[in-house]
């Protein structure tokens, strides 16, 4: 059983998008991040920092010099929505089936990894009762998309000690 908490996702990506953020410069990569609302999910911080820095990572691998990468989240009526979008390549359409297969290196996959990263991410997801997506951007790279049920209070908890 993963151990969660009341989490800020604003505040998970804002810190992560700061530490990336010098990497990504020294690539001559610009890395922007919408976040304009707190956005609260039950969640695991460690296990949520995993899923997005795995996302970063593989944006900055595939991201040529003077590319950009964007990091958005926002809230829907009852789930969290991040998207960590490129303009790298791209994944071949015969690929975007298997991107989340544990072990699978995708085609002109730089030397390093292990082919776990994006299978961890969906992991990771579904173990916080949500999802992970992919897609192919019109121009150019492509989009990842993990949606999260938003936290919700436990109406039936006790708010104050009962006297």
């Amino acid at each position: 059983m993963v151990d969660r908490q009341r989490l800020n996702l604003r505040a998970l990506v804002s810190e992560i998008a700061a530490t990336v953020g010098p990497l990504a410069q020294a690539r001559e990569i610009k890395l922007s991040v919408n976040a304009a609302e707190d956005v609260f999910v039950n969640g695991n911080e460690g296990h949520l920092r995993r899923l997005i820095v795995n996302l970063l990572d593989n944006a900055l691998k595939f991201t040529p010099a003077r590319g950009s990468i964007d990091v958005g989240l926002k809230s829907a009526p009852t789930r969290a929505i991040i998207r960590v979008a490129d303009t790298g390549q791209g994944i071949h359409p015969a690929q975007l089936p298997h991107i989340f297969d544990r072990f699978f290196r995708g085609a002109g996959s730089p030397g390093e990894g292990s082919g776990l990263g994006l299978s961890l991410c969906r992991e990771i997801a579904r173990a916080h009762g949500g999802e992970i997506a992919v897609a192919n951007l019109p121009a150019a790279g492509c989009a990842f998309v993990v949606t999260l049920p938003l936290h919700r209070e436990d109406p039936n908890r006790a708010t104050a000690p009962l006297r």
